[in-house]
């Protein structure tokens, strides 16, 4: 404000016209609002500082208002005769205003840059701990497999307090962001380090089990972290796009300087104007080829097609040489004729249209991949079995509380524990989750998901949805703990699905010791190497 006050002054408009003296003396006023509210801000008073934050927007309002007020009457007839004056002030407020943005959005993308950072850092920090977990449950493997070993534990204590660490570190992180996708992260990460010390404190078998827990906890974990990797690339992506478009915008007020230029325009101030636009585009494209190369590294393993295109259009910035030839063109427009000039300019528009279109694609590009969509699925499987195990525990409470009333004298002899209410409610309740099972079976199918185990998880829903299979809760508890086993079973399955695509991690192993439910599978395995 301070700057386009003196520019104003410099200038001698003020003394040209009333409306630009209004505003002349407006700008001052505003200014020395600002600095009394910047020195509440910096004291860490703000509600003392919201009053001169008020009084500075009102003399910039006021400022405003008379300069709308001069361009009306700039354009009625047997006007002031202050055009020229008018469009040189209406220059200035519009360098200005694009200036204080670039500086605004740099100290945004650099705040967001350094929030990626600190994400991309947990990230590693999870992988290293989802290796090291790795590492225990073998070692729980092999003193299991040796029952005269000696115990352990000392190692997983270690491991829980880091997921620990790691877990407050992104709740501040989310606090701070407002970011719920953290909160969710910090969430897996503490129930890892519970099942780290439960492996620390259980028997063998139990320790085991607590391990792979606690494996699968951080896994979960680095998922929701990755979740984020796609919409911070089209984030990303789309404030790329916004920055080639005000530069394609800033290039067509060059081309109509130019154009004044040959219409005998005040060369002088014409010129600076222009000299000060490029100066700022060159710095713009420099910056943005840059963000655009780390983006194109960024995203290479999870968004190829996207990747491919953000380097296109970081190469079409060096082999166009576009940098360059905006720096160059400032000679061009001073010691050139018009028309070689006006051509000039041409050839660096077309060159921005082509590198704003370039990153359109790019945009158009960025999806979920494989990876992401099942583990997007994963998520709504884990919900189910959260859901299934509610209803599974009212259905074993409510079955409990029936059988106490009839031992106790004097109570009922049937075998009916539910109410009608409460038999409506169960059903709704199972037929809900069908449908959502449904859902989730439609979607896996499309990811070349084997998916058969669903259709007998639905069909046993349905049954449950059948008011008639309440009469015995006896029946009624078995077969709700079957819906709820198998589809536990399939979330486990589902999981290992999705660690066998996303990476290359040793997976468990070096036992002779297989699950009863995979026996059968392994000696069948076998059979059919031997017959080869």
């Amino acid at each position: 404000v301070e700057t386009l006050a003196r520019r104003i002054s410099s200038r001698g408009i003020a003394e040209m016209d009333s409306g630009f003296k209004v505003i002349a003396e407006a700008l001052p006023r505003a200014a020395s609002e600002m600095l009394t509210a910047e020195e509440l801000l910096g004291r860490r008073e703000p509600r003392e500082a919201l009053s001169p934050e008020q009084r500075a927007l009102q003399h910039l309002q006021r400022a405003e208002a008379t300069f709308r007020e001069v361009q009306i009457s700039r354009g009625a007839p047997g006007g002031s005769g202050t055009q020229p004056n008018a469009e040189d002030l209406a220059d200035l407020f519009e360098l200005e205003m694009d200036q204080l943005r670039n500086q605004y959005e740099r100290l945004q993308r650099g705040r967001r840059q350094e929030l990626d950072n600190q994400i991309d850092e947990v990230m590693q920090k999870l992988q290293e701990l989802s290796r090291r977990q790795q590492a225990e449950n073998e070692r729980m493997r092999a003193r299991a497999a040796n029952p005269q070993g000696q115990p352990g534990g000392g190692g997983q204590r270690q491991l829980a307090a880091e997921a620990e660490q790691l877990a407050r570190r992104l709740e501040r992180l989310a606090r701070e962001e407002s970011l719920p996708e953290l909160s969710r992260t910090a969430r897996r990460l503490q129930e890892a380090a519970d099942a780290m010390r439960r492996a620390a404190a259980g028997s063998r078998g139990d320790g085991l089990s607590e391990g792979i827990a606690a494996l699968d906890q951080l896994r979960d974990a680095r998922r929701l972290v990755e979740r984020n990797r796609a919409a911070r690339l089209k984030r990303d992506t789309r404030d790329a796009l916004d920055r080639a478009e005000r530069l394609a915008e800033e290039e067509r007020r060059v081309i109509s300087g130019v154009e004044q230029l040959a219409e005998g325009a005040d060369q002088g101030e014409q010129i600076s104007r222009i000299m000060e636009r490029k100066e700022g585009m060159a710095a713009e494209v420099a910056d943005l080829e840059a963000q655009l190369d780390r983006m194109a590294r960024e995203s290479r393993r999870e968004q190829k097609e996207a990747s491919r295109l953000l380097q296109e259009a970081a190469g079409s910035i060096r082999d166009k040489r576009l940098k360059e030839m905006i720096r160059y063109s400032r000679g061009v427009v001073q010691g050139r004729s018009p028309e070689y000039a006006r051509n000039f300019e041409s050839q660096i528009q077309s060159n921005i249209g082509e590198l704003r279109d370039k990153i359109e694609e790019a945009l158009g590009a960025i999806g979920e991949t494989e990876e992401q969509r099942i583990a997007r699925s994963l998520d709504r499987t884990r919900q189910l079995v959260e859901a299934l195990e509610s209803i599974d525990e009212r259905i074993r409470e409510q079955t409990a509380a029936a059988d106490s009333r009839r031992l106790q004298p004097g109570g009922p002899s049937g075998p009916v524990a539910f109410t009608p209410d409460e038999i409506r409610q169960l059903s709704r309740e199972f037929r809900e989750r069908g449908r959502q099972v449904e859902q989730l079976r439609q979607g896996l199918r499309r990811e070349d998901i084997d998916v058969g185990e669903l259709a007998e998880i639905i069909r046993r829903l349905r049954e449950l949805d059948d008011r008639r299979v309440y009469g015995d809760p006896r029946a009624l508890e078995e077969l709700s703990a079957g819906v709820l086993q198998g589809l536990k079973e399939f979330e486990y399955a589902l999981r290992r699905q999705l660690e066998r695509n996303r990476s290359r991690e040793l997976l468990l192993s070096g036992s002779d010791e297989v699950p009863p439910g995979f026996r059968e599978l392994v000696e069948e395995y076998y059979r059919s190497l031997a017959e080869r």
